[in-house]
């Protein structure tokens, strides 16, 4: 749940955005099939299969510019 936090206003539009766009489809499960990591944390930030996504979407426009860094940090 913190990620879905960290994206803020932006998860509605994106999982909206899920049902016709197979990449942000494949994003949204990633972050539900996230594994716990030993911190108790769902997703590494640093991951770059998270960071590269984040990045793709900024690009596409399905975030604002800009958002992926503050998801990030």
């Amino acid at each position: 749940l913190e990620f879905v936090g960290r994206l803020g206003d932006d998860y509605i539009p994106l999982l909206v955005a899920s049902k016709s766009n197979v990449a942000i489809e494949a994003f949204m499960t990633m972050i539900d099939w996230a594994t716990p990591e030993a911190d108790g944390t769902s997703l590494d930030l640093s991951d770059p299969r998270i960071v590269g996504a984040l990045n793709q979407l900024e690009l596409a426009g399905s975030i604002g510019a800009g958002r992926a860094a503050e998801i990030l940090t």
